[in-house]
């Protein structure tokens, strides 16, 4: 009989226990990834939801979408948000590298003593609740359910995710972190220029023409460069390693970006034209590269695969001021990659760039005031990423809002297509990134694009007619769009009289 009732004490505690751990309130309340969570403020369920939608070899994520689920977060009524993870993969996820731009708190993983399992400590009745609730301590205060962090001791604003056990496809957990669902993208406006840190690198993207509103996310990927391969047409080129990445071997960082709709009023992610840019030390190893490019894999996920890239190079420097390498593309969605070729003649000083112009009379610097109905002479130097002159460049006189050449019939790599944009007159002074609409940009006399290559190796020349009628005080600027799928928006600007 005694024995029985020990028994019987002993199963009621366990029951006891199981209601506190977990099937009690809080799980009827909160239906969601978070459902395990330390009941904690204003929290019911997960503020936002991390959902995996392709790993690499080794289990780590190189590819989410982030939705924001509100539901009381964030639960301290200020930034500490509950953050779900689900695992869509197909595969099984180790780890997720997760950075953010956002500075006000300090940076998603500047933990500051508050997280679920100290919030409850602090504020609930019970004192112990970080063991009642099943919740193991943890070192930061901030780790769900398997899982723990590697985070940027200099640098707060990035970590890593780390799982101790694999979770399998379908299968989810959650952790806190010091922002809110917005965080982790960007709420991007035209004309505006978005920082995405790495490590103690940054990812630039400045949107040219998208309608506002965007909600856009970029998360990295590290690679050996001893694993990149060239994708097909791209012979001889291998990844660029960043140095705060790298050591006993050397390691690069790829850059999956994922545009959504956000608050636009339409989903235009695979139409708008932006420019984007990364800077970096070479490590001690690499001291100086040649022929550098940047690859942009289109709806692909990192790390990179072996076809489809596409070069948006514009502009490399030697010495680290931001940017060291630019690029410019339409669509976003896709993987991108600083590379170099193998080989070719290493740049010591200064850098490189595709386009190198505008000539006189045009200025590149200066506010170039026009008549309306006049023609302006812009004349340039086209270069390819190795420095040399291109010197079959075509004219594309019709391009679709996927950067497909429609016209002329037949037209053949390489091409280039010339925009004018329309801009608001208060930003003539400023430096324009911008382009609200478009306006007509007709070579003058139907001249079409001059090839001056016996003059000078990769000049040409471009008469742009200029329409008739523009209200005074317009402003405009050209941009270039590249059969190689590189978009440029050129630095002078234009202002009609």
């Amino acid at each position: 009989m005694n024995i029985l009732k020990t028994v019987l004490s002993r199963v009621a505690r366990l029951a006891l226990l199981l209601v506190f751990a977990g099937m009690g309130p809080a799980t009827s309340l909160w239906a969601d990834q978070c459902s395990s969570a330390i009941p904690v403020g204003t929290a019911t369920g997960c503020g936002a939801l991390i959902t995996v939608s392709a790993v690499d070899s080794n289990g780590n994520a190189t590819a989410f979408t982030v939705t924001n689920l509100g539901n009381g977060n964030p639960y301290d009524g200020t930034e500490d948000t509950l953050f779900g993870i689900v695992n869509n993969s197909g595969g099984t996820l180790n780890s997720i590298f997760l950075s953010s731009p956002d500075t006000t708190f300090g940076g998603i993983f500047f933990f500051d003593g508050d997280g679920p399992c100290q919030w409850a400590t602090a504020h609930n009745s019970n004192s112990n609740d970080c063991f009642t609730f099943s919740e193991a301590y943890t070192p930061t205060g901030y780790e769900g359910p398997n899982n723990t962090f590697t985070i940027n001791s200099d640098n707060k604003t990035g970590g890593k995710v780390n799982f101790t056990a694999p979770i399998s496809i379908g299968g989810s957990t959650w952790f806190a972190l010091e922002g809110t669902p917005a965080s982790l993208g960007q709420t991007i406006q035209p004309g505006g220029t978005y920082v995405y840190p790495v490590g103690q690198d940054n990812y630039k993207l400045m949107p040219f023409n998208n309608l506002g509103g965007e909600l856009v996310t970029i998360s990295f990927v590290q690679v050996l460069q001893s694993n990149f391969v060239a994708p097909a047409g791209f012979t001889g080129e291998t990844c660029v390693p960043y140095a705060d990445f790298s050591g006993v071997q050397n390691t690069c960082i790829e850059a999956q970006l994922t545009c959504t709709q956000g608050t636009a009023s339409r989903n235009d992610c695979d139409t708008f034209l932006y420019q984007i840019m990364t800077n970096y030390d070479l490590p001690v190893t690499l001291p100086t590269i040649g022929g550098p490019d940047f690859l942009y894999f289109q709806n692909q996920s990192c790390p990179n695969g072996a076809s489809g890239a596409q070069s948006i190079f514009l502009s490399y420097n030697v010495n680290r001021f931001d940017p060291v390498t630019r690029g410019g593309s339409n669509p976003t969605n896709g993987c991108f990659v600083a590379t170099y070729t193998v080989g070719a003649r290493q740049i010591t000083s200064g850098g490189t760039s595709t386009f190198v112009g505008f000539q006189s009379p045009v200025s590149n610097t200066a506010l170039n005031i026009v008549k309306a109905g006049s023609a302006v002479p812009l004349k340039w130097v086209q270069l390819d990423n190795l420095g040399n002159p291109v010197t079959n460049l075509s004219l594309c006189t019709a391009l679709s809002p996927a950067s497909v050449c429609t016209a002329p019939a037949g037209i053949s790599a390489p091409w280039l297509f010339v925009q004018a944009y329309a801009v608001a007159g208060s930003l003539c002074t400023a430096d324009l990134t911008v382009g609200t609409l478009t306006i007509p940009t007709t070579a003058a006399g139907g001249s079409g694009l001059q090839n001056l290559s016996t003059i000078q190796p990769g000049l040409y020349q471009y008469n742009w007619k200029t329409p008739s009628g523009t209200p005074k005080g317009t402003c405009a600027e050209i941009t270039f769009t590249y059969s190689s799928g590189a978009f440029l928006v050129t630095p002078p600007e234009f202002q009609f009289k």
